[in-house]
């Protein structure tokens, strides 16, 4: 397994940075605009039924996929991480009373268990490593265990 204790402050810098700076929620997120990130939410949600489920969203940013959700009057038990604190304080701005919090999926429990763990877009940008194949299937592995 790749070693968890990777310096992972570059990602939530630049995470960071976006929701400081960016004012289009979308593409705080990284979407390139609004449609493009409900496509993907509309997509996702006629792929699995997501009704009376309990979802674990990594790398949730502000919350879209959980405002997403709500909008469509999709009842979950959702919970979200996200490494920025930021995106994490625009969330919770956001939305008051999501249950979302900062983390790194690494340093997240496997003792979290949900039906539907999502991840959509976190593993995108990742810290310098040698091998991030090696680390994108060690981070898939954490996050399904």
């Amino acid at each position: 397994m790749i070693d968890t204790q990777l310096n992972w402050e570059h990602v939530c810098q630049h995470y960071d940075d976006c929701a400081e700076c960016i004012t289009d929620d979308s593409r705080a997120m990284g979407w390139s605009s609004a449609f493009t990130q409900l496509l993907r939410f509309q997509v996702m949600s006629a792929m699995i039924d997501f009704s009376q489920c309990s979802v674990l969203d990594i790398g949730c940013g502000d919350g879209g996929l959980f405002h997403y959700l709500k909008s469509a009057n999709i009842d979950v038990d959702y919970a979200g991480i996200d490494i920025s604190h930021h995106m994490v304080s625009r969330a919770q701005a956001r939305y008051p009373g999501i249950s979302i919090r900062q983390a790194n999926y690494f340093d997240y429990g496997v003792s979290n268990y949900a039906d539907i763990v999502v991840v959509s877009g976190a593993f995108s940008l990742f810290p310098s490593v040698p091998d991030p194949m090696a680390l994108l299937f060690d981070s898939i592995a954490h996050c399904y265990s």
